[in-house]
């Protein structure tokens, strides 16, 4: 994978940023400047399908360099794995793949470096939802994140992965024009045109969804080991379709030619919101979608990600455990920006590996 190098102390808040000191004691004490692996698992939303194309059929092109989660134009090494259209039950194969990846990748310390790892799954289930309910009934859906979960708690040591709670499908109709409607019938027909009681049923369905997924990942399972943690991020949950304030009717420039996936905009402000869910605790992490609000950065007082225990008022932050040494700040010249692109903003500037599956 080519590595593309860049100077962030331009950017007086990547300065602030990577000047905070890093204990690297456990998941709960990872700064954001720590992490040197980034991976992503997921559907075509990820992958960042239709981000740059002008027309529908480009939709079919992946430009994972571009992506929300993981980014990586100039640093990225094209894959030849395929996420088009999967749902959720394909989650612990991915896990699986990741995993391995990252374990015989060269340029990969799989057991030191410190790894970061999105999860964003079920669009493509909830689409599909009304030709087979029992398959994709939510407690199916978060089994397969608890699998997925529990795979890469038991073999990616030193890693945070977010999960990205599924954004609200049903929002769909809104984008609707004659091409629009005529994609959306293929690709997300459960989701279009329905009577009163169907919507209402389909919307109940996507908050189970959200909500199951907010339980199991705030339920403790995850926090058991010191080197891995899990983290919801719940910035899509009450999102609503952007509007153009001064017309009040949607704005397609967030979405790619078949109205469903992001363009480069919308993956652009998908980074920001991530970012900004990752330095906010966990029970008040921002529900909706703000894009190119002003970016977080760590503070002094809190200079890590934020899990679930070190968001308890309890959690010591300035004792690190006596045992381990103060890792080093990492050093500028290792930062990685993408190529004219904001994609994933200060997260990736911060990575020297991205790996996805």
């Amino acid at each position: 994978m080519a590595e593309r190098r860049s100077n962030p102390s331009q950017n007086p808040v990547l300065v602030d940023c990577l000047n905070i000191t890093s204990y690297l004691s456990a998941a709960h004490r990872v700064r954001p400047a720590d992490i040197k692996v980034v991976g992503a698992i997921g559907d075509s939303i990820t992958a960042a399908n239709g981000a740059g194309a002008c027309t529908v059929p480009g939709v079919a092109i992946e430009y994972r360099g571009r992506s929300w989660s993981i980014g990586g134009d100039g640093a990225l090494e094209s894959l030849t794995e395929r996420v088009v259209t999967i749902p959720s039950k394909h989650m612990p194969i991915q896990a699986r793949r990741l995993i391995d990846k990252m374990k015989n990748h060269p340029s990969v310390d799989f057991e030191n470096d410190w790894k970061l790892v999105t999860l964003f799954i079920g669009g493509n289930d909830l689409c599909q939802y009304c030709d087979n309910p029992n398959k994709f009934d939510p407690h199916q859906y978060i089994e397969y994140i608890d699998e997925a979960l529990t795979l890469m708690q038991e073999e990616l040591p030193r890693t945070i992965v977010n999960v990205v709670v599924i954004l609200n499908v049903p929002q769909i109709e809104l984008l609707s024009s004659p091409k629009c409607d005529a994609v959306h019938l293929v690709v997300c027909d459960c989701a279009m045109f329905l009577p009163n009681e169907t919507a209402a049923h389909l919307q109940q369905v996507t908050a189970n969804y959200q909500d199951w997924t907010i339980e199991l990942v705030e339920s403790g399972k995850f926090d058991t080991k010191e080197d891995f943690t899990a983290v919801s991020q719940p910035f899509f949950t009450k999102t609503d379709t952007p509007m153009i304030p001064e017309t009040g009717e949607p704005d397609f420039s967030f979405f790619a030619p078949d109205c469903f996936h992001f363009s480069s905009k919308g993956h652009t402000a998908s980074a920001g919101e991530l970012w900004n869910n990752m330095l906010m605790p966990v029970g008040k992490k921002r529900t909706t979608w703000l894009p190119f609000s002003d970016l977080i950065c760590p503070t002094k007082e809190h200079p890590f990600i934020f899990t679930n225990v070190n968001s308890r008022e309890d959690f010591e932050l300035t004792e690190p455990p006596p045992t381990i040494k103060a890792a080093e700040p990492t050093s500028p010249s290792r930062a990685h920006t993408m190529n004219n692109s904001l994609t994933l903003m200060l997260l990736l500037l911060f990575t020297k590996m991205f790996i996805q599956t």
